[in-house]
C-alpha cells in the first residue's frame, strides 16, 4: 500500500475522539513505497505466521538501528563479546499482536528484547545474542482518560512529551518524568522510574495504578499494586514480560513554577541543605544537585559565564507561595541565583546530553545513594574523578525519603577508540568505588553486570520469582540479568562477573594513583584515532543519540521507520563510512524529509541538521538515484496529516515543506 489518502487520514483523525490530534495508522496504512523484501529465515517465518497488526523489518539497514542504545559501544568490546544485531525486528500495533509474537518466540525458543526509545546508555535494550526485537513505538495511543479521577491509560510506547502535551490542554500534568521527555512510558517503568519530580511524587511506581503485560506464553494480564508481580516490573529491564499499557495517576498542572538555584562553596553544606528539603514535611516539586563542573560545562556549551562554578541545588516549587518555600531556610553562607538563571537551569535539566558535543562523547556511572551515606558517596565520586583527571558533571536526583540517584558523567572522545575504551573502564572503576561506599545499583543492562552482587537481596529475589512465573522459558531479554551471555556463550558472564571483573576493579582501585596514571598514559596514546575529516561523521559523533528527533519527525510518524529521522540518517552515514551496503530502498527512505526543522528544535546537541541531510542525500543519490515523484507524494500525505498539524501547534515546525523540492531542495 502506498500513501494514505487525505480523506482516509481525516477519517482516522475523526475516529480518535479521545485524542484527535494524533493519527494512529495500522501497519497497512503506513507510507511504505519501495518496501524491502523480507530477509532471513526467522523473519520469513514470522511473516508467514500472518500475525494481525504486526510489521516485520528484516533488512540490515533497519536492524542495525536496533543493535545499540544511546551509548556507542567501544568497537573492541562489541566485536568480540556480543551478537548485537537482531535477527529480526517487529513492530506491534496492539497487545494482541504482542501476544502473537510471544507465542511464536516461545514455540521457537527465540530471545525477545523489548525496545522503547533506546535512550538508556547501559545496554539494557541492546541485544547480546540476536533474537527478536519488539519495537514498541507504534503503540503510542492514549486509551482512556478520566479527568475527574485524574487518571490516564496509555499504550507503553507513547513518549512522555506527547503525554504531557495531551494533559496540558486538559489542565493536568504527570507527577514525575524522566529527564529524557522523549523516552517512552513503558521504557521508564522498565528502567526503574526515578527522575524529575521524584522528591515530591516518589518513584514512578507510586504513580501507577495498573500495568497490562504480555507474558512469554502470550497471556495478557493486568497487574495492580496489590499483586506480588507489580513491584518487580519496575526496574526489570524487560526481563519478565512485555509492558503493553500503563495506567497513571496525574495531577493538576500548576499555573506557574518557581525554580531557585542555591549555591554552596562546599559539598557537605550542599548535601545537608538538600537532604533537609527532601525529608521535610512539605516538599518542593523537584530537587536536583549539580557539581561545579556541571555549571562549568553549561557555561562552555552556552558560550556564557553566568553560572558560578560551585555546588548548586536546583529547587523547583509549585509557585512563590508554595508552603515548602520557606520550610528549610537558605543558610546565610549560601548564595541564591538570579531568577533568570534559575529558570534557564530548570529548562536545561531536560537536555542532559547536550554536553556530548564537547568531546565528542559522554561516559559515566549511575547509582542509587542512600541518605545515610549520600554525602560520602558523592564525595567519593569527586575524589575518583580527580584521581583520573576527569571533570565530573554530577547530578543527584532526590527521592522523597532523602535518598538520591547519582549520575556521574564526564567528557570522552569517541573518535579515539583506545581512549574511549579506557574511559569506559574508568566508569567501571568509579562505579565500583561508589558501591564499596554503600551505593546500590539503579540499572544493570550489560555494562553494569559486574555489580549484580550489590543488588538488594529482597528485590533480586522478587525479580527472580517474577521471572520464574512469567518467563519460565527464559526468552525475555535473554543473556542479561543473573547471567550474561554473548557470542561465545558464557564467556561474557565470566569476564563481567563480580568474581572476575569486580575483583579486578577493586584491585585497580586499591593501587590508587599508580593505576590511574597508567590508565591515563594508555588513554592519551595516539592509537586508534579516526583521522578522516567528514562533516557527516563529525555530526554523528556529536549527536546525543537520545532519540528526541524521532518522536517529532513527520516522516517517522507516517513510516514508523527510524531511518528517516536525524538519528537514523547520521547512523546511515556512519555505516556507509564503515563499508556497509545501503540498499536502494534504504536510500529512498532517507529522501523522505519535509525540511520542517522539528528535529533541530529538540536536538540536544544543537546540530544544524538540514545541511547534513542535503549532504547525505547527495551521496546516496549518486549511487541510487532519486525519486522526486515519491517525495512529492510523501509530502502531500504528510502535510494533510494530523501529525503535522500537531507539530505546528506545538511550535516545532519552522521549515517550508513541499517547496523547492527539485535537485535536493
Amino acid at each position: 500500500m502506498n500513501a494514505v489518502p487525505s480523506d482516509q487520514v481525516q477519517a482516522l483523525v475523526n475516529e480518535r475522539t479521545l485524542d484527535p490530534w494524533r493519527v494512529h495508522p495500522q501497519a497497512g496504512d503506513l507510507f511504505h513505497e519501495h518496501d524491502e523484501p523480507i530477509q532471513g529465515k526467522l523473519a520469513k517465518e514470522i511473516a508467514a505466521a500472518k500475525i494481525p497488526e504486526l510489521r516485520v523489518l528484516s533488512a540490515n539497514g533497519a536492524k542495525a538501528l536496533y543493535s545499540r542504545d544511546q551509548a556507542d559501544v567501544p568497537d573492541m568490546m562489541k566485536a568480540v563479546m556480543f551478537r548485537s544485531m537482531p535477527d529480526v525486528v517487529v513492530q506491534p500495533f496492539s497487545a494482541e499482536a504482542i501476544q502473537g509474537v510471544m507465542r511464536f518466540a516461545a514455540g521457537k525458543q527465540v530471545s525477545i528484547l523489548v525496545r522503547g526509545a533506546g535512550s538508556s546508555p547501559f545496554g539494557g535494550s541492546m541485544p547480546v545474542t540476536g533474537g527478536i526485537v519488539v519495537d514498541m513505538n507504534a503503540m503510542d495511543r492514549i486509551l482512556d482518560f478520566d479527568p475527574q479521577a485524574a487518571t490516564v491509560k496509555v499504550q507503553a510506547g507513547i513518549r512522555w512529551a506527547d503525554l504531557e502535551w495531551f494533559l496540558e490542554k486538559k489542565g493536568l500534568a504527570v507527577r514525575s518524568l524522566p529527564s529524557s521527555r522523549f523516552s517512552t512510558v513503558g521504557g521508564w517503568v522498565a528502567a526503574g522510574g526515578i527522575g524529575i519530580g521524584s522528591v515530591s511524587a516518589g518513584r514512578l511506581i507510586n504513580s501507577v495504578l495498573a500495568v497490562d503485560i504480555v507474558t512469554s506464553k502470550g497471556e495478557l494480564r493486568t497487574v495492580t499494586p496489590e499483586d506480588k508481580l507489580f513491584a518487580p516490573l519496575f526496574g526489570s529491564e524487560g526481563q519478565v514480560a512485555v509492558i503493553a499499557t500503563v495506567t497513571l495517576k496525574v495531577r493538576a498542572k500548576p499555573s506557574t513554577t518557581f525554580p531557585r538555584i542555591v549555591f554552596f562553596d562546599d559539598l557537605p553544606s550542599a548535601m545537608d541543605y538538600s537532604i533537609g528539603l527532601a525529608t521535610a514535611d512539605k516538599k518542593p516539586m523537584d530537587l536536583t544537585y549539580y557539581s561545579p563542573a556541571k555549571f562549568k560545562a553549561f557555561n562552555k556549551v552556552m558560550h556564557r559565564d553566568d553560572f558560578p562554578v560551585a555546588h548548586g541545588i536546583l529547587v523547583t516549587y509549585e509557585n512563590r507561595n508554595d508552603p515548602a518555600v520557606d520550610i528549610v531556610p537558605v543558610p546565610p553562607s549560601a548564595k541564591v541565583a538570579p531568577p533568570y538563571l534559575s529558570h534557564l537551569m530548570a529548562n536545561e535539566r531536560f537536555f542532559p546530553m547536550k554536553f556530548r558535543k564537547l568531546g565528542p562523547g559522554l561516559m559515566g556511572s549511575e547509582v542509587l545513594a542512600p541518605k545515610a551515606n549520600l554525602s560520602r558517596i558523592v564525595g567519593k565520586a569527586l575524589e575518583m574523578c580527580e584521581r583520573h583527571n576527569i571533570e565530573p558533571m554530577l547530578e543527584v536526583h532526590f527521592l522523597d525519603n532523602g535518598d538520591g540517584m547519582l549520575l556521574c558523567y564526564y567528557i570522552t572522545d569517541q573518535t579515539r577508540q583506545l581512549k574511549y575504551t579506557m574511559d569506559s573502564f574508568r566508569g567501571l572503576l568509579i562505579s565500583k568505588a561508589l558501591y564499596d561506599e554503600g551505593a546500590k545499583p539503579y540499572s544493570f543492562g550489560v555494562w553494569n553486570h559486574s555489580f549484580v552482587d550489590h543488588a538488594d537481596p529482597h528485590e533480586a529475589e522478587e525479580l527472580a520469582s517474577a521471572k520464574r512465573e512469567l518467563d519460565p522459558q527464559d526468552i525475555m531479554n535473554r543473556g542479561k540479568g543473573a547471567r550474561l551471555s554473548g557470542k561465545f556463550g558464557g564467556l561474557p558472564a565470566t569476564l563481567f562477573s563480580p568474581a572476575v571483573m569486580g575483583s579486578a576493579l577493586r584491585l585497580v582501585n586499591k593501587l590508587g594513583r599508580v593505576s590511574a596514571s597508567g590508565i591515563n598514559m594508555i588513554a592519551s596514546g595516539g592509537l586508534m584515532v579516526r583521522e578522516d575529516d567528514d562533516v557527516l561523521l563529525d555530526a554523528a559523533d556529536e549527536c546525543a543519540m537520545c532519540g528526541a528527533c524521532v518522536g517529532v519527525c513527520p516522516a517517522y510518524l507516517l513510516t514508523k521507520d527510524e531511518r528517516v529521522t536525524a538519528r537514523g540518517k547520521l547512523l546511515t552515514a556512519r555505516w556507509m563510512s564503515n563499508g556497509m551496503a545501503i540498499s536502494e530502498e534504504h536510500a529512498h527512505l532517507t529522501f523522505l524529509c519535509m525540511r520542517c526543522k522539528a528535529c533541530e528544535q529538540v536536538c540536544q546537541s544543537k546540530l544544524s541538521l538540514v545541511p547534513l541531510y542535503e549532504e547525505i542525500e547527495k551521496r546516496l543519490a549518486e549511487k541510487h538515484g532519486r525519486d522526486d515523484e515519491q517525495v512529492r507524494r510523501f509530502i502531500e500525505t504528510a502535510e494533510h496529516s494530523a501529525y503535522y498539524d500537531a507539530l505546528v501547534d506545538r511550535g516545532l515546525v519552522l521549515g517550508a515543506a513541499g517547496k523547492d523540492i527539485e535537485g535536493g531542495r
